[in-house]
């Protein structure tokens, strides 16, 4: 919960969120910050006041990651798939 609120804290005072040590890892599928990150931003439009860029890159990072698609072909093999 510290580190939800250390990374609110670092687009409220302007540091990069590079700075942020494995921001990708501990940001991926975080339901719990993108809440947070999307209340900040409602919160500063409503003021008027311009959303940080580093907010929408740490919203990307909380989305879960979706499954890679698989690299060999699904469906019944036909024997046509070997090499010769």
């Amino acid at each position: 919960h510290d580190w939800r609120h250390a990374v609110l804290k670092c687009l409220f005072t302007g540091v990069p969120l590079d700075a942020v040590a494995d921001l990708p890892r501990r940001a991926s599928g975080d339901a719990e910050l993108a809440r947070m990150l999307g209340d900040y931003a409602t919160e500063r439009s409503a003021a008027g006041r311009p959303v940080p860029g580093d907010l929408h890159r740490a919203m990307e990072l909380t989305e879960p990651t979706a499954p890679e698609s698989p690299s060999a072909p699904v469906g019944p093999l036909t024997g046509e798939e070997q090499e010769s």
